[in-house]
C-alpha cells in the first residue's frame, strides 16, 4: 500500500479530525506529527482501553453452564478450541500491531528493551551459554507495549513510512508510517467494542440545520464522562454545542406558546 502522507500540514485525519473546521471545511494544522493534539488525545484514550478490550474478549470464549461438559472417558485429551474464532483472531491482531509498533518506536529512539527474567540454573555455566528465555503471556507483552505507546504518540506519528505486516504474519507486507498506525489501533479499539457490543447510541434530534437545512441533526452517547454532548448536522457536519441547540429549541417553541 503507498503511503498517503499529507504534504500541506494539515492533520492527517482529514474529514475525521477532532478538531475539523467546518466553516472553511479543512482540518487542523499540524507539525511534524501529521496529527493534531485533538486527535492525538482521542487515539491515547483508544489505545490504553486495548488492554481491557484484550482482557474483555478473552471472556467471550469462556463456557457456559448451558453448555454441556463431555463426561465420556478418552484416551487422550484433545487440545481446547476456543468457542469463538472472532474474538481470538482479534486478540491475536491487538498483540501484534501493539507489539509491532511498539518495538519500532523502541528502534527509532534507542528506548530500552523489553524487561525479560532469566533463570540461572546448574546448566548456565557461562555466559556464552545463556538459558532461553521463559515463556511470556501474550496479555502482558501488550500491556508492556500500551505502556510503551501511550506517553509517546507523538513520536509515533512523526515515524517514517517502513514495510511491516499490518495485522499479522500472514498479511501482506505493506509500507505504513506511523500516524497510519495510530488509525490503525483506533480502529483495533472500534472493532474490540463493536464485538463487546458496547457502540455509542446516535439520537435523531428535531430542527433543520443552519448549513444545509436538512433535518439530519444527531447527537452522539458520550464515549467518556469528558466527552461533550455536541449536536452535529448528518449530511454537513455543521456543529453547535449543547447550549447552542437548547436555545435553538427555546426560539422555535417559545413562539408557539399561548398565554394562559
Amino acid at each position: 500500500m503507498a503511503t498517503t502522507t499529507p504534504t500541506d500540514h494539515l492533520c492527517a485525519s482529514a474529514e475525521r479530525c477532532r478538531a475539523y473546521d467546518h466553516l472553511t471545511r479543512q482540518p487542523a494544522y499540524v507539525g511534524p506529527a501529521y496529527l493534531c493534539d485533538a486527535c492525538l488525545t482521542a487515539a491515547g484514550r483508544d489505545t490504553r482501553t486495548l488492554v481491557y478490550d484484550y482482557i474483555d474478549l478473552a471472556q467471550l470464549q469462556i463456557p457456559t453452564l448451558s453448555q454441556a461438559m463431555d463426561t465420556q472417558p478418552r484416551s487422550k485429551a484433545a487440545p481446547p478450541m476456543p468457542l469463538r474464532g472472532e474474538p481470538e483472531a482479534l486478540q491475536a491482531e491487538i498483540h501484534h500491531v501493539t507489539t509491532l509498533w511498539a518495538d519500532e518506536l523502541r528502534r527509532e529512539h534507542r528506548l530500552h528493551n523489553r524487561q525479560r527474567a532469566y533463570l540461572v540454573g546448574a546448566w548456565h555455566t557461562t555466559s556464552s551459554n545463556p538459558p532461553p528465555p521463559p515463556r511470556r503471556l501474550p496479555g502482558t507483552e501488550v500491556q508492556e507495549a500500551v505502556n510503551t505507546l501511550t506517553p509517546r504518540l507523538h513520536d509515533l506519528a512523526a515515524l517514517s513510512p517502513r514495510t511491516v505486516f499490518p495485522s499479522g504474519v500472514d498479511s501482506t507486507p505493506e509500507d505504513m508510517a506511523g500516524w497510519e498506525a495510530i488509525h490503525h489501533l483506533q480502529h483495533l479499539r472500534h472493532r474490540a467494542r463493536s464485538m463487546l457490543g458496547w457502540t455509542r447510541r446516535v439520537t435523531h434530534l428535531p430542527g433543520t440545520c443552519s448549513g444545509c437545512g436538512l433535518d439530519e441533526l444527531r447527537r452522539d452517547e458520550p464515549r467518556y464522562p469528558e466527552d461533550p454532548c455536541d449536536v452535529y448536522c448528518n449530511d454537513c457536519g455543521t456543529t453547535w454545542t449543547t447550549g447552542e441547540y437548547d436555545q435553538y429549541v427555546m426560539m422555535l417553541v417559545w413562539p408557539a406558546r399561548t398565554p394562559a
